[in-house]
């Protein structure tokens, strides 16, 4: 009777220690998964930055790549182009247009964390279940083990 309770208390804790350990490696992996979308967010923050940059060193008359020149030029003037064709009577509908569109770049930047955040609780669900059913299956395999043992102590 001694060796099946100090059994099924090995068996708890070694149970306990397997989910630990998954416990552990999920956090690492929900961390690392949090620090690559922040850096993929400084990235394409920075690379929208990039043209903005190069324009105002074009238009403030800083010598860049002949290419690079060309293309500014060529958007500058689309630039005017469209100023033009965009040109309204109503001047104070202009600026309420601005804040309609930075709700959307940012409904639409909530709605992506979201789905991050989404996709990152659906991986941590599936660790989680995996490391149950490995705890469960060690468990009654360790519970199988005694009872293939108990029966040669009883003869004995």
């Amino acid at each position: 009777m001694a060796i099946l309770g100090n059994n099924l208390k090995t068996a708890f804790l070694k149970g306990m220690e397997a989910l630990g350990k998954g416990a552990a490696n999920l956090t690492s992996s929900a961390q690392q998964k949090l620090n690559e979308m922040n850096l993929e967010n400084r990235r394409s923050e920075l690379a929208k930055e990039i043209p903005v940059c190069a324009m105002k060193l074009w238009k403030d008359g800083a010598q860049l790549p002949e290419e690079l020149a060309a293309l500014l030029s060529e958007i500058s003037e689309l630039e005017e182009q469209l100023a033009a064709m965009r040109a309204k009577p109503e001047a104070p509908a202009q600026p309420e247009a601005a804040p309609a569109a930075e709700e959307t770049t940012v409904e639409e930047a909530v709605e992506s964390v979201g789905d991050a955040i989404e996709e990152a609780v659906d991986t941590a669900e599936e660790v989680v279940d995996a490391m149950v059913d490995d705890v469960k299956e060690a468990v009654e395999g360790f519970f199988q083990k005694d009872e293939e043992e108990a029966p040669a102590d009883d003869d004995e």
